[in-house]
């Protein structure tokens, strides 16, 4: 597989796509319970998956630490702990660049979508190895993880929890493997075709794994 391939079965569209689905289905609240997951994903993101694209294979620990994402994680960690708060001002600001994320993601695979040639999908012979990857055998062995370590028993709530880590398990290929492909020179098109079909597949397999998961 390619670095690209292997970076798209790992990482899934797990802020994205899985940030509005909480707000809307769980509740503004349980945003917080996507953060974890989102903390942890990011900073694999500049490290491994960085090195992983980047042709030189290099990590410079100056763009980790001085990344603009890793800086707003550390900023709102700040904030969380500390319990301070914007003025109303910035505060609105913030609210609203962050309901701007979800649709913004959908705008920018539609374009993807838009563009593409999807007979192109037959020149890929590993894509649909990639995409059974990302939305089942992935999910599925986080589900068996998941049941086996009893973590649904600890809170009261800890289902929900759960739930919500697993959606962002079983989202479809994360958008950012398909811009730093682009972005490093590797092939954008196969990037992107992986990118689209898993959203559009995602359709289907997210409900049946949240099923699983109920059962």
């Amino acid at each position: 597989m390619t670095p690209w391939s292997t970076a798209s079965a790992i990482y899934s569209n797990g802020g994205n796509l899985i940030i509005p689905i909480v707000t809307y289905v769980f509740g503004p609240e349980w945003v917080l319970y996507t953060s974890g997951f989102l903390v942890g994903q990011t900073i694999l993101f500049w490290t491994h998956c960085y090195t992983l694209l980047r042709k030189n294979g290099q990590v410079h620990l100056k763009n980790i630490l001085f990344n603009v994402n890793i800086l707003a994680m550390l900023a709102g960690t700040v904030l969380f702990v500390s319990g301070l708060h914007f003025p109303e001002v910035p505060r609105l600001a913030v609210h609203a660049v962050g309901s701007m994320i979800g649709p913004l993601c959908m705008i920018v695979t539609g374009m993807l979508i838009g563009s593409m040639k999807l007979r192109r999908v037959l020149a890929y012979r590993k894509l649909s190895l990639i995409v059974v990857l990302r939305l089942l055998i992935l999910p599925l062995a986080t589900l068996i993880v998941f049941r086996m370590s009893g973590l649904a028993l600890w809170t009261g709530d800890g289902s929900t929890i759960l739930l919500i880590s697993f959606l962002a398990a079983a989202a479809p290929c994360a958008s950012t493997v398909t811009q730093m492909a682009h972005l490093y020179g590797h092939n954008g098109e196969y990037a992107s075709l992986i990118n689209v079909i898993s959203t559009l597949l995602c359709v289907v397999t997210m409900p049946v794994m949240v099923l699983l998961f109920q059962l």
